[in-house]
């Protein structure tokens, strides 16, 4: 039944149809089942994140949903499930009045991507967020996580000698 009303469905609607459902489901879950459904609301947004254009919308969604399950996806080493959570929220997020005024939710979703593209063997994703994460990083912290994620990734290659040479770069 739930597939045949699914397939009634205009799919040029799909995406709206999806953002709609994850929009109630946020709302209205209780803080008791919030963590136990965090997966469905999450998945459900991502079909149709697109479409939100509320800048608020936006932050709340990469950061309290999508930053969520994917560390929740990271803590349970479920790796291409965290980089695909941490994906969303960086394509939400990722301009200047978001890392000025949310400086701390985009560095949280370019590093913890970061190191989740490159646990599951995504080098070149890798690269690419740890390139902003190191660009648009304003403190010694956020820079050492950076560049301690990338020798990591090296070192997990085997690749020794590049590694210690970004380390001493650093």
């Amino acid at each position: 039944i739930q597939s045949a009303a699914y397939s009634l469905l205009d799919p040029k609607k799909l995406a709206a149809f999806h953002l709609q459902l994850g929009r109630i489901l946020a709302q209205n879950l209780s803080h008791e089942t919030w963590e136990k459904h965090l997966f469905i609301v999450a998945h459900q947004l991502a079909r149709g994140y697109k479409l939100i254009s509320h800048r608020d919308e936006r932050v709340v969604i990469a950061g309290r949903i999508f930053l969520r399950a994917g560390d929740k996806a990271a803590a349970a080493s479920a790796f291409p499930e965290a980089k695909f959570f941490y994906a969303r929220g960086i394509d939400m997020i990722d301009n200047d009045e978001d890392w000025e005024s949310s400086y701390q939710l985009c560095m949280d979703c370019f590093s913890k991507g970061a190191e989740a593209a490159a646990i599951a063997g995504d080098y070149e994703q890798m690269d690419a967020w740890l390139s902003v994460a190191i660009r648009r990083s304003i403190g010694l912290d956020d820079q050492f996580r950076a560049h301690y994620i990338h020798v990591r990734s090296l070192a997990q290659r085997n690749e020794m000698e590049k590694a210690v040479d970004v380390g001493l770069e650093a």
